[in-house]
């Protein structure tokens, strides 16, 4: 892995985002588990860069122009294996089974074995959760270089497991703040709320009630009258949405992915907090408040949901 790392400004792709991951390779430091979210082809060639980067064997590395580079164009390279869940309508266990099966094996090159799977959002969710053992325990050297067109399609627990970098220059969860947030009644004040000031007010009572949540210091039930209380003029929807970005945050603090905070002014909030709970534990948490937010169109009464999305967490902090 000691090798010279070209300019990024040869990297066919580039954002703020991987100049992050090209400082780490810069410094001998590579994720053993990459996940690159953006346009399809832009993310393969940017895997295609990297794996000729892994297993160039001039300096600086990728040259293009070597066996081992020449190999990975050409798709036979003995240790670069791919898995391309687009061109094969998804990505399900067998497929799974037979790249880590692969992946057992001894490098031919006596340096790291590298693994691509394009499409892992569209993984069953069987299938994601069978690579979660390599994901866990790879045999040194493996590395994993992971795509999807959207994070949020991605089951939590493989996010958690991996370093992500968004490669376009557009939201890397496509799910900005909700776009109409419910100003006060007419009623209440000859000057209307900005939709900036209803969503300021939900932040602080949502900082508490996660504090709440993930220190397990209250039950259930207590968690989810503290949320309707905590909501305020957000409809129910809108808190579930601004909830699940608040722990996103807290968990991309926990891996150390600083680029994807969206609450930077509460930087501090976000590492006690981040100490509470595992990466997969808050992951979890995100997964069950997303979930929450889809059942509302069922027309489930809010506090029932509210109510079942909180048991459902507190078993999961304890479970996972």
């Amino acid at each position: 892995m000691n090798r010279t790392l070209g300019p990024f400004s040869q990297w066919p792709v580039k954002s703020e985002s991987l100049l992050d991951l090209y400082h780490r390779l810069e410094q001998g430091v590579v994720p053993h588990a990459q996940l690159f979210v953006g346009e399809r082809e832009r993310s393969r060639k940017l895997t295609e860069y990297l794996a000729k980067y892994l297993v160039c064997t001039e300096s600086p590395a990728p040259c293009g122009e070597c066996a081992a580079c020449r190999a990975v164009t050409d798709g036979n390279h003995p240790d670069v294996h791919v898995l391309d869940g687009i061109a094969a309508g998804g990505i399900k266990t067998a497929a799974v089974e037979a790249l880590q099966g692969r992946l057992s094996r001894r490098p031919h090159a006596g340096g790291a074995l590298v693994y691509i799977i394009h499409g892992i959002d569209k993984a069953t969710p069987a299938a994601a959760n069978r690579l979660l053992k390599t994901l866990e325990e790879p045999a040194l050297p493996v590395i994993a270089l992971l795509t999807a067109v959207h994070a949020r399609g991605v089951l939590p627990t493989i996010l958690s497991r991996t370093f992500t970098y968004t490669i376009d220059a557009g939201d890397l969860w496509e799910d900005p703040d909700p776009p109409t947030l419910p100003a006060s009644d007419a009623e209440s004040s000859t000057q209307p709320e900005e939709p900036g000031d209803v969503f300021a007010a939900f932040v602080p009572p949502m900082i508490q009630w996660t504090r709440s949540c993930l220190s397990r210091s209250v039950s259930p039930l207590e968690l989810a009258d503290m949320f309707m209380k905590s909501a305020g003029r957000l409809s129910p929807a809108d808190a579930l949405q601004l909830l699940s970005l608040w722990l996103r945050d807290v968990m991309h603090t926990a891996l150390g992915q600083s680029a994807y905070i969206r609450f930077s002014d509460f930087t501090q909030e976000l590492s006690e907090q981040a100490k509470l709970a595992t990466p997969a534990q808050i992951a979890a948490v995100v997964e069950r408040v997303l979930d929450a937010k889809v059942r509302l169109q069922s027309h489930i009464a809010p506090l029932l949901n509210l109510e079942q999305m909180c048991i459902r967490v507190q078993r999961g902090l304890a479970n996972v």
